[in-house]
C-alpha cells in the first residue's frame, strides 16, 4: 500500500497538470481571439498537391493545382469575411497551423463543422435514441466536452 506522501504528491502532481491544462486551453482561446487570420502560402502547399496527383496518375496537369488554388482563395476570403464572428473557441480548435495541416479551406470546414454541430444540438437538446448507447458524451453549446459516462459497453442509460 502506498504511503501518505506518495498518494499525496500524485494528488498535488495530478492538480497542478490539471491547472496547467486548463490555463494552456483559456491561452490558446485568447490568443485565437486576439490574432487575426494567419497568413499561409497556399500556392506552394497546392503545388505539393499538384505533384502529388501527378505522380498518382502518372501525367503532368495544372488541374490539380488550379482546383486547389481557387479553393484555397475562395476559402481565405469567407475566413476573412466572417473572422470578426468566428467564435474564439471556433478559431483556436481548428485553426492550429503548427499543428494541422495549413489549409484554409479545411480550417474552414472545420469552423463550418463547429458550427452546425452547435445549431443542431441546439435544435435537438434531447439526446436521440441511439446517442444513449454508452459511452454518453454531455456537451457543452461551445462543443467543448461537459462529461463522459463510461459505463459498460453495450450498456444503456435507459
Amino acid at each position: 500500500m502506498p504511503s501518505k506522501i506518495v498518494v499525496n504528491m500524485f494528488i498535488n502532481a495530478t492538480i497542478v497538470l490539471a491547472s496547467s491544462l486548463l490555463i494552456l486551453s483559456a491561452e490558446s482561446v485568447a490568443l485565437a481571439r486576439e490574432r487575426g487570420l494567419p497568413s499561409l502560402d497556399f500556392q506552394r502547399q497546392c503545388r505539393v498537391s499538384q505533384g502529388a496527383t501527378d505522380a498518382t496518375v502518372s501525367r503532368n496537369s495544372t488541374d490539380a493545382f488550379q482546383t486547389c488554388v481557387k479553393s484555397e482563395q475562395a476559402a481565405r476570403e469567407q475566413l476573412i469575411k466572417d473572422w470578426a464572428t468566428i467564435p474564439a473557441s471556433d478559431k483556436a480548435s481548428c485553426v492550429r497551423p503548427a499543428i494541422y495541416h495549413p489549409s484554409y479551406f479545411e480550417w474552414l470546414s472545420c469552423i463550418e463543422l463547429s458550427r452546425n454541430v452547435r445549431k443542431w444540438k441546439k435544435e435537438h437538446p434531447e439526446p436521440t435514441p441511439s446517442s444513449k448507447l454508452c459511452p454518453f458524451v454531455r456537451w457543452d453549446e461551445d462543443g467543448s466536452i461537459v462529461g463522459v459516462d463510461n459505463c459498460r459497453p453495450g450498456r444503456s442509460l435507459t
